[in-house]
């Protein structure tokens, strides 16, 4: 009787922590593409526009465009600017503020596993917009900047990189869908594991099962989160060494990198009170 109440606690936390599992892999799946409070601020990666029209970073690019110009007007605006003065200041941020209303260019974009989202710098939480999400989606921080751009300017504007950076974001597209597939895996397997327990009490085939589909879940579940970092954190490095001018930072999501190791943690505790839990079912002879 002892050993029946031990499997059942057991198996109790195994269910408990494979549902907990499965609850946080479909909500990096589907990040993006809902924005109520409990999607809010799940994203991979967000790119911060905000200094992308300030007047020093125009100065800057304007001199790195014509360095043999000599005493330039961005020479001479820098010079100002350097200068403490409050009502220079003023007309600046006056001057940042037109510029940015008139371009129409978002103040930041956060990607997510299907689309990516845009919005303003009063609100890092709700955005104003987003795209439609598509299983042929993938992340390229350039097109989605020259697309803006282009738009803002009314001309086409295109954003030259190196020949390694070109390489890599042809790269990225195997690489994003490769990480939606793993997602998308690993809650299936989630979601099989916990119908695998209604057959736990078959001799063998049921504990073996539920085994192999908490393994498989886990698994995938690991393999898309330690890919999606090293992914990330190499395109990030990789578009801000080439786009310097631009003064574009990005930074990763917190959220969806901490929902994906949980995940997966909670995906081995459930393998090992499953093992546990089948270790108490067999009474000693």
């Amino acid at each position: 009787m002892g050993l029946k109440i031990l499997r059942f606690v057991f198996m109790a936390a195994a269910v408990l922590c494979t549902a907990v599992g499965g609850l946080l892999s479909i909500l990096c799946i589907i990040n993006q593409t809902q924005h109520n409070i409990a999607f809010q601020n799940i994203y991979f990666v967000q790119l911060n526009t905000t200094s992308l029209f300030s007047v020093k970073n125009a100065t800057e690019l304007a001199q790195t465009i014509g360095q043999e110009v000599g005493g330039s007007l961005a020479d001479q605006l820098a010079e100002v600017i350097e200068k403490d003065n409050p009502q220079v200041e003023a007309l600046v941020t006056q001057l940042e503020r037109e510029m940015k209303k008139v371009s129409n260019v978002p103040d930041w974009y956060s990607v997510g596993l299907w689309n990516y989202c845009k919005g303003s710098s009063k609100d890092y939480t709700n955005p104003t917009s987003c795209t439609k999400p598509s299983s042929k989606y993938y992340f390229n921080p350039i097109e989605m900047i020259e697309n803006d751009l282009s738009n803002a300017a009314k001309t086409q504007v295109s954003l030259h990189l190196s020949d390694e950076a070109q390489y890599g974001l042809k790269i990225s597209k195997g690489i994003c869908y490769a990480l939606r597939a793993l997602y998308v895996l690993g809650f299936m397997f989630f979601i099989f594991t916990l119908a695998s327990v209604l057959v736990s009490w078959c001799p063998f085939f049921g504990p073996l099962l539920v085994s192999v589909c908490c393994f498989f879940a886990t698994v995938f579940t690991l393999v898309a989160a330690c890919m999606a970092v090293a992914f990330y954190r190499v395109v990030i490095s990789k578009v801000e060494e080439n786009i310097t001018m631009l003064n574009i930072p990005m930074e990763l999501g917190k959220k969806v990198y901490a929902y994906s190791f949980i995940s997966a943690a909670a995906g081995i505790a459930a393998l090992i009170f499953f093992f546990i839990a089948n270790l108490t079912s067999y009474s000693p002879v």
